[in-house]
């Protein structure tokens, strides 16, 4: 038998900005303390975004970019459960700043995505980050942990770089001084755009990359 007296149900916008507002003040936090040091994290992406996010330029949040960055820290904080491993390990080298997701004998980083992936298809991005990760801690291959949030399951990679980390390592140190030069001249044209057209797509920055870099003026 059905309640003849159902529930009056309305969306509740107020709420819902003040959530969105609290995430992005925590995101904003965040990203205002890793300005301190270069991170790993800024030579594997656009460097352009880098630039960009280190000189002080405002980073545009849409609700997509909050509530898929929220989603991918809880998952994070899910698969951090390895018994006997170190968590958000911080380390230095090179003058720059990673923080692995977890730490053992080997470097392991844990992704999410929507797509499957095989080990012939691993996202670049993916293996750069996990390379760049061995560098600065001295071990020839780590572990890379892969959620897929559609189907929950989970894939675990050992990857091996004995045979390639130089080259990872001569990219590493190319980004690093590119991106070094562009901030002390404080030009942007001296650095290439993203290779992903995903990257761009919601990338907070987008607008700026429209202009003209003809004195540019750092924010204040």
């Amino acid at each position: 038998m059905g309640l003849t007296i159902k529930p009056v149900i309305r969306l509740a916008e107020d709420l819902k900005a003040r959530l969105l507002g609290d995430i992005e003040a925590r995101m904003r936090a965040e990203s205002e303390e890793r300005l301190k040091q270069i991170h790993v994290s800024d030579l594997v992406y656009c460097l352009k975004k880098a630039f960009w996010r280190r000189q002080g330029y405002e980073e545009e949040f849409g609700e997509r970019d909050l509530t898929v960055r929220g989603l991918g820290k809880g998952h994070h904080g899910f698969l951090e459960a390895l018994q006997g491993a170190l968590r958000e390990v911080e380390v230095e080298r090179f003058g720059v700043v990673g923080t692995l997701d977890m730490l053992e004998d080997y470097p392991i980083e844990i992704k999410t995505t929507r797509q499957p992936v095989e080990a012939k298809s691993i996202p670049e991005h993916y293996l750069r980050q996990l390379a760049y990760y061995c560098l600065l801690t001295g071990r020839p291959k780590g572990y890379l942990i892969v959620f897929h949030v559609i189907t929950g399951s989970l894939q675990v990679f050992e990857v091996d770089y004995s045979d390639c980390l130089s080259n990872y390592e001569a990219e590493f140190q190319d980004r690093l001084r590119r991106l070094q030069a562009a901030l002390e001249a404080n030009d942007p044209s001296l650095l290439e755009g993203s290779n992903y057209d995903w990257e761009c797509q919601h990338c907070g920055f987008r607008q700026l990359c429209a202009v003209s870099y003809t004195h540019l003026t750092l924010p204040t």
